[in-house]
């Protein structure tokens, strides 16, 4: 994955460390970033120590005519490194980047880092992205009141700063530490010292000069105790100058200035109390050292229980408070002392403000932003939308495993009627429409047959050649084309047999859920040896952990799935299920898992079972928790047999089909499957009395099947995720 970061400047500061600690987390994991800035210091740093990260300079810093050639740079940029994503700091670079991504139609991640002034009838030149991060929630919240940003499209994402470096040291290297410093400040070791660290510029300067002012009271409270105070920018030379009158004044070197440093961790692990604010006071706290919250010409006091809320809320600022408290500043610099809640912060921070998980937080974003307007897309074709359960359930479960590999991917499916499914981040185009399936297909570098026995003439041509001419279509576009844990049907027709070998070459991967479609398969399309993978129906990846763990528990119900069969005698069919449920006292229930197909089926067996509950399968919770429940599941659909398997409950099929029969036997219950041309009442009623008798011995080889099946059906998306890589030249070893 490319990622472009446009920022100000890289010189120092908050943002700026920010952003420098980012790109290194990012290029620690395999991503390639091009980083454009007005330059500095950290962005030198970073170009000459890290190879996955290239550095650019532009002009973002300052308005200026000059922004037209940086934003035609920064076009070029794109062409050249072709980023799948940019990524902008800061209000000039963000505005900047958000016309250089709609020209070029790349997603766009804005990181607010704090609030602004907005003047009247200009808010809307600000820029926020496609999607929006910010380091605090009170950011959050101002984004949202005065830019409109919905709130599902801002995620938190906390300042990230290196915990190995900013820590809490030993009793022994904080010896060791502390006489370092003390020798090379050439101070003596008795003395307290009170410690800030922050940009000296016009946007920063405010705590120092507060400090400068309260010095004098400070030297004569504690006066065994220096003020050292880190940071270079415009107005160091002034701060070094008053600092020098207040020393005179006081006849003793009270106040330490020191420029800007590299090592600032090595002043916060020994100091006796920090002030300052934001990213500084962070990784003050993370070195276990007391904390006092004052930026901005805003006081805020000491870091303790009763201030935390704020401080997270607030990001370690002041800016939720009025005016600057001078002498309650003093105070709790005099009162300071490490320990007690000062330990609390030091485990708080490492687990919450870490760089990594600063960076996971970053990806959620990036990932969401990729899936609304990335280029990473695949089309899975297959019957959605059309009410049946399984066949959604299906789709949610492939989506969710090629996401667990690749999170940023966008999908998009085709659906008979969207408004049927309950899935999540799915584009869904009309199956039915040749301008939104030719749209879909244009727009993807792979085309998936996601589950289903599609490829079949069995029961009529139609199906079969909807999918060959999509199929052919994408072949002619050029798109890889992936069977994902598909059935391979009869074809009848010689002319369709004869069309199924025109696909083989352009099917890059072909993963068949069961021995008679592979078969069939190879009897197709002979060439499929290499890259044909035998496994099973993707939903069997569905993580169930049942709330009873006893394997003889209590299961009272009897529960049907039905599937309108030509041929079935049902009345008898319905009379053998009656004298069973009756004889052993159980709660029939029937599941209606199509909503359409199956809705006269199901009322008509609820009748014959003696007014069973009927339920409309739109939940799988509560489709896991009746079937975990039941004695007995007798189902004519293949997802029910599947569900049913996964909640450790052996099914019984009533079906003479071959996808069926082939499950059946995977998880080691063919002699559990009635033809419909076998149905009897005596058959029925035998039947379901040696499933009950042998209920249990049944239900742990189900279970043991099932582990086996799990193992292989899971490796499907890495074989998918891989095809998906490879079509978008991604990195193998890839996964945000």
């Amino acid at each position: 994955m490319r990622i472009i970061i446009t920022t100000m400047s890289m010189d120092a500061g908050g943002a700026e460390m920010h952003v420098y600690e980012i790109a290194k987390e990012l290029a620690s994991r395999g991503y390639e970033i091009m980083l454009i800035s007005s330059g500095g210091r950290l962005a030198d740093r970073l170009s000459s120590n890290h190879p996955l990260i290239t550095v650019k300079k532009l002009i973002l810093d300052k308005k200026s005519p000059f922004l037209l050639v940086s934003l035609l740079k920064l076009l070029y940029y794109i062409l050249s490194f072709k980023p799948h994503l940019i990524h902008s700091h800061g209000r000039i670079p963000s505005a900047v980047s958000n016309i250089a991504a709609k020209i070029s139609r790349l997603p766009l991640v804005a990181t607010a880092h704090g609030v602004y002034k907005i003047f009247p009838g200009v808010s809307f030149l600000s820029s926020w992205g496609t999607k929006t991060t910010a380091v605090s929630d009170d950011i959050a919240n101002y984004l949202i009141l005065n830019y409109k940003i919905k709130k599902e499209n801002i995620y938190i994402q906390k300042n990230g700063i290196d915990v190995s470096k900013f820590r809490k040291l030993s009793g022994s290297e904080y010896e060791v530490k502390r006489r370092e410093v003390l020798d090379y400040l050439n101070i003596e070791e008795d003395k307290k010292i009170i410690l800030s660290v922050s940009r000296l510029s016009s946007d920063a300067y405010h705590c120092v000069y507060e400090l400068l002012e309260a010095s004098t009271s400070l030297s004569e409270r504690l006066k065994d105790s220096v003020l050292l105070i880190v940071g270079g920018g415009e107005l160091l030379d002034d701060v070094k100058r008053q600092a020098a009158v207040i020393n005179q004044s006081l006849d003793r070197d009270f106040i330490i200035i020191l420029d800007h440093r590299d090592d600032i961790e090595n002043f916060m692990t020994i100091a006796d109390v920090f002030i300052g604010s934001a990213r500084c006071a962070i990784e003050a706290a993370a070195c276990g050292c007391p904390v006092i919250i004052a930026g901005g010409g805003n006081y805020l006091g000491r870091l303790t229980k009763s201030t935390f809320d704020e401080c997270i809320e607030t990001n370690f600022t002041a800016r939720k408070r009025n005016g600057f408290d001078i002498s309650k500043m003093v105070k709790d610099i005099t009162s300071a002392k490490r320990g007690g809640f000062e330990d609390v912060m030091v485990e708080y921070i490492n687990n919450n403000y870490s760089v990594r998980a600063s960076c996971d937080s970053l990806l959620t974003a990036y990932n969401s932003a990729m899936r609304v307007k990335g280029k990473i897309k695949c089309s899975i074709l297959g019957y959605y939308g059309c009410g049946n359960f399984g066949d959604d359930m299906l789709l949610s479960v492939i989506s969710n495993n090629l996401r667990q590999k690749m999170p940023y991917l966008r999908i998009a499916a085709s659906a008979g009627n969207s408004r049927l499914t309950n899935i999540k981040n799915v584009h869904f185009f009309q199956r039915y429409n040749p301008i939104s399936i030719l749209h879909s297909l244009a727009s993807s570098k792979i085309i998936i047959l996601g589950g289903g026995e599609l490829l079949q003439d069995t029961t009529s041509s139609r199906s079969f050649y909807y999918y060959y001419l999509i199929l052919r279509v994408a072949s002619l576009l050029k798109k890889k084309i992936v069977l994902y844990s598909n059935g391979i049907g009869m074809l009848n027709k010689k002319k369709n047999i004869k069309r199924m070998a025109k696909l083989q070459n352009n099917i890059c991967l072909a993963i068949i859920r069961d021995d008679g479609s592979y078969k069939r398969l190879y009897g197709y399309m002979p060439k499929f040896s290499d890259i044909s993978y035998l496994s099973s129906d993707e939903c069997l990846t569905i993580k169930y952990v049942s709330k009873t763990m006893s394997a003889d528990r209590h299961r009272n119900n009897f529960c049907f799935i039905p599937k309108n069969i030509d041929g079935c005698q049902y009345d008898i069919f319905f009379r053998g299920m009656k004298k069973f449920i009756d004889d052993y006292s159980l709660n029939p229930i029937v599941i209606v898992a199509d909503s359409i197909e199956d809705k006269e089926i199901s009322k008509k067996s609820a009748d014959a079972l003696g007014g069973a509950k009927i339920v409309n399968a739109s939940d799988i919770k509560e489709l896991f928790n009746i079937l975990s429940n039941s004695a007995v599941v007798v189902s004519s659909r293949l997802h029910g047999l599947i569900f049913s398997t996964i909640t450790g409950t052996a099914p019984i099929a009533i079906s003479n089909d071959n996808k069926i029969i082939e499950f059946m036997k995977q998880i080691e219950q063919g002699r559990y499957v009635m033809s419909p041309s076998e149905v009897s009442e005596l058959n029925v009623i035998n039947m379901l009395h040696n499933a009950f008798s042998d209920r249990l011995e049944r239900n742990i080889i189900t279970e043991n099947a099932l582990i086996v099946l799990k193992q292989i059906t899971e490796k499907n998306s890495d074989l998918c995720a891989e095809q998906i890589k490879e079509a978008y030249q991604l990195n193998r070893n890839e996964n945000l």
